[in-house]
C-alpha cells in the first residue's frame, strides 16, 4: 500500500489500531481521511469512535477547505456506500471530488475499499 507521506501512514495505522478487526469500510475511511492534514487533525470531529459513525456536521466546520471537503466526501461515500439526497449531491460527483488534487491518493482509497 502506498501513502502520501509518513504522517498519512502513521495516521492510518494509528486509527486502525483502535479496532480489533477493522473492516474494509474503516480501512478506506481512515486511508482517505489521512490524505489531508486538516482531516487528520480533526478526525474526532469527523468520526465518533464510541458510536462508530461519521459526523456529517464536519462538512460544515469552519476549518474545512475545498481539499479537505473533497477528501471527506469521498471518505464518507466509501464508508457508507451512498451519497446524500437532495441539494448538494452533485458535489459528490467524481469530477468535483477529483478536481482538488490528491488524485493518486484518492484513487488508492477507492482501491482500499474495493480491491
Amino acid at each position: 500500500m502506498k501513502f502520501k507521506d509518513k504522517e498519512h501512514e502513521e495516521f492510518y495505522y494509528q486509527q486502525l489500531s483502535k479496532f480489533t478487526e477493522p473492516d474494509r469500510y474503516h480501512r478506506a475511511l481512515f486511508y482517505a481521511l489521512g490524505i489531508d492534514d486538516d482531516t487528520r487533525r480533526h478526525v474526532n470531529e469527523i468520526y465518533n469512535f464510541d458510536t462508530r459513525c461519521i459526523k456529517f456536521s464536519a462538512l460544515k466546520a469552519g476549518w474545512v477547505t475545498s481539499g479537505s471537503l473533497a477528501v471527506m466526501r469521498l471518505a464518507f461515500n466509501l464508508f457508507t456506500a451512498c451519497i446524500p439526497e437532495g441539494r448538494g449531491k452533485e458535489k459528490y460527483a467524481p469530477s468535483e471530488i477529483f478536481s482538488h488534487g490528491n488524485v493518486e491518493w484518492l484513487c488508492q482509497a477507492i482501491a482500499v475499499r474495493y480491491c
